[in-house]
């Protein structure tokens, strides 16, 4: 099967089907750096730019498939939500007058009518405009919007028009073998004698019983709350005195970090002082105000709440933490994302065995009231995301994005984490190439 894929990217499409034998007939893709990606790994495929051109070419009667994802800036959460009125999300309109044009060529020549299938967040099953409505009525072939269910969109479905089926479905990568929550919306079309097929291949019933998806988290309130009422607290793991104005009630796998791993101590007086080592909080965050010491820095306002963001995240959004006892959030494309984990004290047991947090000079703690011989103390590690784990988080093999660039040997980093994170999620796309290659007439 040959392939068009529009809005390419770094044509997640063709790492995934490459596999099952299908082939690229073109790529469409307008940013310098993805066509400089489509250039390396596939040179022998012609990379066209505006996709909207492209539907009064000729040689599309060869796309045995149209794919692609349009851009989601126009519905994600993240944005602002202009939908159709934006000319990014209008492109969702192109994209059925280009599958029109295909479909109609290939009609005239004698062949089967092409696959379709499309990709967005699910951001676009609640624009005020019923984008999606849209998008499935164009697709299907009716001459209005389908409406939107009283309930809102279902996170899967089927529907029919008088020139195509189209099913989608709502896809985790989490649930995919990769290590990030990325629901992404797919949509898979197609007309003629064989257009209820798609249904077959998104939604097959013989996996009905067989999906455990993670249970969602709760929005994180409670943690926030807390937070609030006790910031800058010694928290249970400072071991507060009870009665004190310090005493605490931080949640312990918060307050840690906050307290003994990064260096507050008591100051003799029954308060705290703060003592936050400057390389570690200028790590944490690249617009922090200051660091401990410095005029304007204060711990409430800059390290707790970027703290909380990343533990709790914003999932709709894409940005998030990235901590190691979960799945991470949605794949971001820019490089603010960071890696955050946690050592435990070794009294906790759970301390890991090949790696030991720094040495202390003495056997005591700055906590005049508690003791002990600590060789590994509790400990909030704060990292950037490499662009190669960004890679493994997508599904690319490891240094895909790294090409030659701009007269050098290798790509900076920002570019390659805003291409992997406007990317597809490699397996996701294979799964579904799978299913349509085993159901496929």
């Amino acid at each position: 099967m040959k392939y068009l894929s529009i809005c390419s990217g770094i044509e997640a499409a063709s790492v995934a089907f490459e596999p099952l034998g299908w082939r690229p007939l073109a790529f469409s893709e307008i940013e310098a750096f993805p066509r400089a990606v489509l250039k390396h790994h596939y040179p022998d495929t012609p990379c066209h730019g505006d996709f909207t051109l492209l539907k009064d070419e000729p040689w599309i009667v060869d796309a045995d498939m149209l794919c692609g994802g349009t851009p989601c800036q126009a519905f994600s959460v993240a944005g602002n939500r202009q939908s159709l009125a934006d000319d990014r999300g209008n492109l969702t309109l192109q994209f059925v007058l280009l599958a029109d044009a295909i479909d109609h060529l290939r009609s005239t020549a004698g062949r089967e009518p092409a696959w379709i299938l499309w990709e967005n967040v699910p951001g676009v099953f609640s624009t005020n405009d019923n984008a999606f409505g849209a998008f499935l009525g164009g697709l299907c072939g009716r001459t209005a919007p389908i409406p939107k269910p009283e309930g809102g969109w279902p996170s899967a479905g089927v529907v029919d028009g008088p020139t195509r089926v189209a099913a989608w479905r709502v896809l985790d990568a989490q649930h995919f073998g990769l290590a990030q929550r990325r629901k992404r919306v797919f949509v898979l079309a197609r007309g003629g004698a064989g257009r209820w097929a798609v249904a077959d291949a998104l939604l097959p019933i013989i996996e009905g019983g067989e999906w455990h998806p993670a249970p969602s988290r709760s929005k994180g309130e409670g943690v926030a709350a807390t937070i609030t009422s006790g910031a800058a607290n010694g928290g249970p793991a400072h071991g507060a005195r009870s009665g004190s104005a310090k005493e605490g009630n931080l949640i312990p796998e918060v307050t840690r970090p906050l307290t003994a791993a990064m260096g507050t101590k008591w100051n003799g007086n029954g308060d705290l002082e703060s003592s936050l080592i400057p390389s570690i909080v200028g790590t944490l965050t690249a617009n922090m105000v200051g660091c401990a010491g410095t005029p304007g820095y204060n711990e409430t306002e800059h390290i707790l709440p970027l703290l909380v963001r990343m533990r709790e995240g914003k999932e709709g959004g894409g940005k998030g933490p990235l901590v190691s006892e979960d799945q991470s959030l949605t794949l971001a494309t820019g490089n603010d994302q960071v890696l955050a984990y946690r050592w435990q004290n070794d009294a906790d047991g759970i301390v890991p065995d090949e790696v030991a947090s720094t040495l202390r000079a003495n056997g005591t703690t700055t906590d005049e009231r508690t003791t002990g011989a600590y060789v590994q103390q509790a400990s909030m590690q704060v990292r950037r995301l490499t662009p190669v784990e960004c890679e493994r988080l997508q599904g690319f093999p490891d240094g895909y994005t790294n090409i030659p660039w701009r007269g050098k040997p290798e790509s900076p980093d920002g570019p390659r984490y805003k291409s992997l994170g406007n990317s597809w999620a490699v397996p996701c796309a294979r799964w579904i190439g799978e299913r349509i290659k085993a159901i496929r007439p």
